[in-house]
């Protein structure tokens, strides 16, 4: 039987930096619509972003962490270089969107 390892993301705060980036290289790219539609355990192992639901978007902001954790970048430089890329494919900003549900997000 086996067993099912448990999501615990603070785990990745304590790894050695080579090791981060060895662990994130390994995951691999999952398009949601919200965070908690990846379950649990499977966090493990892909990479998703709450709302990104084209491949090339996450693979974007993939690469801009991918970068901030090869070399170290602050937050606000990631969002410097990532939001002009985001806002070029028109994913940046308010907009209102009908979910699965009916409901209207903004």
């Amino acid at each position: 039987m086996a067993t099912e390892t448990k999501f615990n993301p603070g785990f990745i705060i304590g790894l050695p930096p080579k090791k981060a980036i060895e662990y994130f290289e390994k995951k691999s790219n999952v398009l949601s619509w919200n965070w908690w539609d990846v379950w649990q355990s499977e966090h493990n192992k892909v990479f998703t972003v709450a709302k990104v639901t084209k491949m090339d978007i996450l693979q974007d902001i993939r690469e801009m962490v991918q970068k901030s954790i090869e070399s170290g970048i602050t937050f606000r430089d990631f969002q410097k270089e990532l939001e002009p890329k985001l806002k070029a494919k028109g994913w940046w900003g308010r907009q209102t969107i009908e979910t699965k549900d009916g409901e209207k997000e903004i």
